[in-house]
C-alpha cells in the first residue's frame, strides 16, 4: 500500500462498494502490466533501432517511433475511458460512496508525491463534501501540503476550503480563500486558479441570498446551463434553491426543488438531508 493510501485510511471512515473495489482493482493492475510491458518493449525495440540505424536501415526507426506514438495514445484512451466511467459515477448518477471507492483504490497505486496526486485528494476531499463528511473533508486537504506543496496545489485547498465554508455558513472563512485565491492569481496565475476563483467569489452573495431568503438574487447567481450543467450540479443548485424558497415562504418553489433532488440525488448528502424532512 502507498503511504498516500494509509494516510486516507486513517482519516475517511467509510464503507467500501465492494463491486466498484474489484473493479477498479482489476484496472489499476491491468494497467501496471500494461505501463511494464510497453516499458520492456520501447526499451528493446529503442535499442535494437540504434543498431539498425548504424546500419542504415532507417525505416527500422520510424517503425519503432509509430509504435511508440500508437502505445502512448492507446494507453492513454485506456485511462481515460476509466475516468470518464468514475466522471459519469459522480456527476451523471450522483453514485458518490462508489467513486469514493474508486478513487480509494487508486490511491493505493500512488508512489511519488505529484500534481496528480493534488488531484486525487482534490477530487476525494470534493466527493466527501458530497457525502457531508466536512471534518474528514478538511483532513484530506491538508494532505495536499504533504503530496502537492505547490500554487496549483494551494489552489486546491482554497477553492474547497472556500465550499466547505459556505455549507458551514463562515463568512471569514470564505472570505479569507477568495483573498488567497485572488493573491495566487495575481503571483503565479493558471486556467484553474481563474475557474476556481470566478466561481467562490459568488459564495458571500449567495449566502447573503440564502439568509435573506432573495430568491430572485439566488436563481441570478445560481443560474446554470440546462443542458451543459451536469445533474450533480443541477442537484447541488436546486438543494440550494429549496433552502432559500423555504426561507422566502415559496412553498410550491421549495417542493419543485426538493423533487428534483429526491429523484435525482443518489446518495449524496442534499439527498439524504432533505429525505428527512417531511
Amino acid at each position: 500500500m502507498s503511504k498516500l493510501y494509509n494516510d486516507l485510511v486513517n482519516i475517511i471512515d467509510f464503507e467500501p462498494d465492494r463491486e466498484e473495489e474489484v473493479r477498479t482493482e482489476k484496472y489499476c493492475k491491468s494497467l501496471q502490466v500494461i505501463a511494464n510491458i510497453l516499458s520492456s518493449v520501447v526499451i528493446i525495440l529503442g535499442i535494437a533501432t540504434i543498431f539498425c540505424v548504424y546500419a542504415e536501415m532507417l525505416w527500422v526507426f520510424y517503425v519503432f517511433l509509430i509504435f511508440t506514438i500508437v502505445s502512448l495514445v492507446l494507453f492513454g484512451c485506456y485511462k481515460k475511458k476509466y475516468g470518464v466511467r468514475v466522471n459519469r459515477l459522480i456527476n451523471d448518477e450522483c453514485n458518490i460512496n462508489k467513486a469514493l471507492t474508486s478513487y480509494m483504490v487508486i490511491a493505493q497505486y500512488y508512489k511519488r508525491k505529484t500534481k496528480m496526486a493534488g488531484v486525487l485528494l482534490l477530487n476525494i476531499s470534493s466527493i466527501l463534501c458530497y457525502l457531508g463528511k466536512f471534518e474528514e473533508a478538511k483532513k484530506v486537504l491538508e494532505l495536499i501540503r504533504k503530496y502537492c506543496d505547490t500554487p496549483e496545489g494551494n489552489a486546491y485547498r482554497a477553492s474547497m476550503y472556500a465550499m466547505i465554508a459556505s455549507r458551514e455558513k463562515d463568512k471569514e472563512a470564505v472570505a479569507q480563500c477568495v483573498n488567497e485565491l485572488e493573491e495566487m492569481i495575481s503571483k503565479a496565475g493558471s486556467p484553474y486558479m481563474t475557474t476556481a476563483y470566478n466561481i467562490i467569489s459568488k459564495y458571500p452573495m449567495i449566502m447573503e441570498a440564502e439568509e435573506n431568503g432573495d430568491y430572485a438574487k439566488a436563481l441570478e447567481l445560481l443560474e446554470i446551463d440546462e443542458e451543459e450543467a451536469s445533474n450533480l450540479k443541477k442537484v447541488n443548485v436546486n438543494y440550494r434553491l429549496y433552502k432559500i424558497a423555504k426561507v422566502a415562504g415559496l412553498e410550491e418553489e421549495a417542493a419543485k426543488h426538493r423533487a428534483y433532488v429526491l429523484e435525482k440525488g443518489g446518495d449524496t448528502i442534499y439527498k439524504k438531508e432533505l429525505d428527512n424532512i417531511k
